[in-house]
């Protein structure tokens, strides 16, 4: 049987057959040729939301357009639910990035299924061999992390395979790998920063709280490459609520030595937000601790406006009354959340270091600065500055009425024993 019951297009066992066949003969006359891996954007949603019926035309459709290509001489086949593989007996580069590109005109008109009307599009990824493999599984493979590539990267629909996108998944694989054993072997641990007054920046207002992760393997691994891999593996559910039972005993701590009570803020991901039983998971290792809930602070970002808002909500209406504050981080990096502040109930408003790193010699960012600590104070939310690393940027917030600080100017992210330094 050589065609997909489906699409009635080639099937995966007949088209990795005729790419083995197609490399033998490569092979005995040096000859190039490439492999192109076509998948759907959202494919997954449609048959979540519409029903796997819906999905099921969708591919049937997409398939008649597909075989109106002409294209006599290559092969096109359904490889797995919604990616399609296309065999492409041509060794110049021209002519395949025209095949990729035709394989994306198929997606300029909208789908019409049933009553619905769908806007897909897609991504190709492209091996060649015999510099991205000698073999068809491996062909198969640097074409489907080409095209992976081409879905993290914004704009590029087509991508031509390299050794980097295959050490860059190695990488990701081994971290992922050593940070499922991170906590267990007390690799992770807390650093806190200062926020400060503003008028006063000798004035220690709160802390924030930091994952750093020092693996024996690895060494230091930055909380930009280990954040988004934990959250990508769930992993961050179990490390979020490690972070907050360590603040409250550092908290505890804290009290037992005297040092004054200062909130801190500890940053959530919107997998825990997204957890039924988040509010109460927290609540628990407060009571657990003996900590006061105006000593914790929550800090979200405006990625919770692309999660499950009604949990999402539930959540922190639920620790708001209990008593916690609620602070969104990095605003102004994502373009969802203004229309949606109220519905999260905020506390706080941070305004992200990329507005602030230019304030002083940019125009725009001046005024840009200026509407967000208006609006800030129109909603009666306080608003902090991420990023402030000298005095003239301290000195124009100061003018623009921004409440509270943050950055390098003041202090780095620090170990316990340099912060209580600072409190002495």
């Amino acid at each position: 049987m050589t065609l997909d019951a489906l699409t009635e297009l080639y099937n995966k066992d007949y088209f990795m057959d005729n790419v083995d066949s197609y490399i033998r003969f490569c092979k005995q006359e040096n000859e190039k040729f490439a492999i192109l891996f076509l998948n759907l954007n959202g494919f997954k949603n449609i048959n979540d939301y519409l029903g796997h019926s819906i999905g099921d035309e969708l591919l049937i459709e997409l398939s008649k357009r597909l075989k109106l290509l002409k294209w006599n001489n290559h092969i096109i086949s359904r490889f797995n639910a919604d990616e399609f593989s296309i065999l492409c007996k041509s060794n110049d580069i021209k002519e395949i990035k025209k095949l990729a590109m035709e394989l994306l005109d198929v997606f300029r008109q909208p789908f019409i299924i049933d009553d619905s009307t769908l806007y897909i599009n897609g991504r190709v990824g492209v091996s060649v061999f015999p510099n991205d493999g000698i073999d068809s599984k491996t062909l198969i493979r640097s074409s489907d992390i080409a095209m992976s590539k081409a879905k993290e990267l914004i704009g590029k629909k087509i991508c031509f395979y390299s050794r980097e996108m295959y050490d860059e998944i190695k990488d990701k694989f081994q971290y992922a790998n050593h940070l499922v054993k991170a906590i267990s072997n007390n690799e992770l641990s807390v650093y806190y920063q200062p926020i400060f007054d503003i008028k006063n920046p000798k004035k220690i207002m709160g802390l924030e709280a930091l994952l750093r992760w020092k693996s024996p393997i690895l060494g230091m691994v930055s909380p930009n490459t280990f954040i988004p891999l934990a959250e990508k593996t769930g992993q961050i559910i179990c490390i979020g609520e490690w972070a907050i039972e360590q603040v409250c005993k550092q908290l505890r701590i804290w009290k037992y030595k005297g040092y004054p009570n200062i909130p801190i803020a500890v940053n959530i991901s919107v997998k825990q937000l997204e957890q039924s039983g988040f509010s109460q998971s927290v609540m628990r290792i407060l009571d657990d601790h003996n900590i006061e809930s105006s000593s914790i602070e929550l800090e979200i970002t405006e990625s919770v406006s692309s999660g499950d808002v009604p949990t999402i909500v539930e959540n922190l209406r639920e620790l708001k009354k209990n008593g916690l504050q609620i602070s969104m981080d990095d605003f102004g990096k994502g373009f969802s959340s203004l229309g949606q502040l109220d519905i999260f109930e905020l506390d706080k408003l941070k305004i992200d270091k990329i507005f602030i790193d230019e304030i002083v010699h940019i125009t725009k960012r001046q005024k840009l600065v200026n509407s967000i600590i208006s609006m800030g104070k129109s909603l009666d939310l306080t608003v902090v500055a991420e990023g402030i690393e000298n005095k003239e940027q301290l000195s124009y917030l100061n003018v623009l009425g921004c409440d509270l600080g943050q950055g390098y100017l003041f202090s780095k992210p620090l170990p316990v024993e340099e912060i209580e330094k600072l409190f002495k």
